[in-house]
């Protein structure tokens, strides 16, 4: 009987927690992560990017948990103006996604020019689902190793509904 009154208190929670977020108006987002990029031709930018392989990973993203986080970085540094890459996170669920673009990123190398430490900007520049209209910023601190193509990386970052009708569903 104990276990059945801490899985029903459990879910409680967890759905407290998902009322919680679907109506706040300022969420913070979170991860970590390790592993391996590669270089490949952009036919709309007509360059080469770094990518993850296979166009996106699966990340515990904080606090959707695990989600397709899909990234682009440009090989080269941008033209003035541009962004430097984009990326979109979608939910568990397929609808609740985040997406926004890469404004800066800033390489302190190690072993010049193959490994070394980086700082990432983030701007968050939409979303979809409960993420509806949430624009917001974040960064991402990391290690880098291009010899293998091989990264870690720290997440944070704040979204904030920057619609009137705040906390209301469509």
């Amino acid at each position: 009987m104990k276990l059945k009154s801490a899985l029903v208190f459990g879910v409680v929670i967890a759905s407290l927690t998902f009322v919680a977020i679907a109506n706040a108006d300022e969420v913070e987002i979170g991860f970590t992560g390790e592993g391996y990029f590669e270089v490949v031709f952009d036919e709309e930018l007509q360059e080469p990017v770094y990518i993850p392989p296979g166009g996106f990973e699966l990340l515990d993203v904080s606090p959707l948990g695990l989600s397709k986080v899909a990234w682009k970085l440009r090989y080269f540094p941008p033209p003035e103006g541009e962004p430097f890459g984009w990326f979109t996170i979608t939910g568990p669920n397929g609808r609740d996604s985040l997406e926004g673009i890469y404004n800066g990123f800033v390489i302190t190398p190690d072993d010049p020019p193959i490994t070394g430490t980086y700082d990432l900007e983030w701007l968050f520049t939409g979303g979809t689902g409960r993420f509806d209209d949430f624009v917001g910023t974040g960064h991402t601190d990391g290690e880098v190793d291009f010899t293998t193509g091989y990264a870690e990386y720290v997440f944070s970052g704040t979204v904030t509904d920057d619609d009137d009708d705040q906390g209301e569903d469509d």
